[in-house]
């Protein structure tokens, strides 16, 4: 196991691949010679809020969208459906909207990639994407980079200005 490297590119495509097999954590971690905890750890901070439907189902992630009668509550006049729940948009406007959240996204993998149940979700996917976790982990690390040669430089600068005075 490698201590105090960062993940690549390729072992987040790894780590992608593995979730979306139903891999565990400590198998990922030994395909990539990493400590489970990293594997959890990058998924965690890493994950993606979706808003997808699914299989002839919009996004509906409303605690009451099965039993819901409510109609037009979007206002929008183009709008064909029937009734709220079939609806994309009712979410956004209705004052009885209490979002349903995965009980299974509270424990490992913490994400939907493997989950069998997903093509007939209307929920929020939470998914792990290898190329936008890489981006984001690029990021964070430039800009840590940044703010500590910008601070190295302006201590620097103080501290010759100090010593003339």
């Amino acid at each position: 196991m490698t201590k105090g490297k960062h993940l690549s590119l390729s072992d987040r495509i790894k780590i992608q691949t593995g979730l979306n097999q139903n891999i565990s954590f400590y198998q990922i971690a030994a395909d990539i010679n990493k400590d489970p905890t990293t594997i959890s750890k990058e998924v965690r901070n890493h994950l993606v809020k979706l808003r997808k439907g699914s299989i002839g189902k919009s996004h509906n992630s409303c605690l009451h969208r099965k039993k819901c009668d409510e109609q037009g509550v979007c206002s929008n006049p183009t709008c064909k459906k029937s009734y709220c729940r079939s609806c994309t948009y009712c979410n956004t406007y209705c004052s009885k909207y209490v979002e349903e959240a995965c009980p299974v996204l509270n424990k490992p993998p913490y994400v939907c990639n493997g989950c069998l149940n997903r093509h007939n979700c209307s929920l929020f996917k939470y998914e792990y994407i290898a190329d936008t976790a890489h981006k984001q982990y690029l990021e964070t690390h430039q800009l840590q980079y940044f703010r500590t040669r910008i601070g190295t430089h302006e201590s620097d600068h103080y501290s010759v200005a100090e010593s003339r005075t």
